[in-house]
């Protein structure tokens, strides 16, 4: 059976059982159905990731056009980049289902009332 096949056989009413369940409550970021933190639930969720991603390369392109050592690239990226990462953290926090849990599953939404 290909993987086509096997995504197609586990939709739940139209929808593929390993997407979130729908953003009815407007966040950015809705929590992963396995595993622990968010995914974009929403354009504006994709639009900050998207944001963060470019932010991330430019500013490593940046630092690479003018650094020739590794520890100058290194210590010029890494407080920029944990800048940047603490921001996107906060967003999700403010704009997203909180709190972030471990979950392995589909969960239904009297489940999420609960949290």
């Amino acid at each position: 059976m290909s993987i086509t096949n096997r995504a197609i056989e586990n939709t739940t009413e139209g929808r593929d059982s390993r997407l979130p369940l729908m953003n009815k409550n407007k966040y950015w970021f809705v929590r992963k159905t396995y595993g622990w933190g968010w995914v974009p639930g929403s354009w504006q969720g994709w639009a900050v990731l998207g944001i963060y991603t470019g932010a991330m390369a430019t500013i490593f392109w940046d630092i690479d056009k003018e650094s020739h050592l590794v520890s100058d690239t290194l210590i010029n990226f890494i407080l920029p980049a944990v800048g940047i990462t603490l921001l996107l953290l906060i967003i999700t926090l403010i704009k997203g289902e909180v709190p972030p849990k471990w979950q392995w599953g589909k969960i239904s939404n009297d489940e999420r009332k609960d949290d």
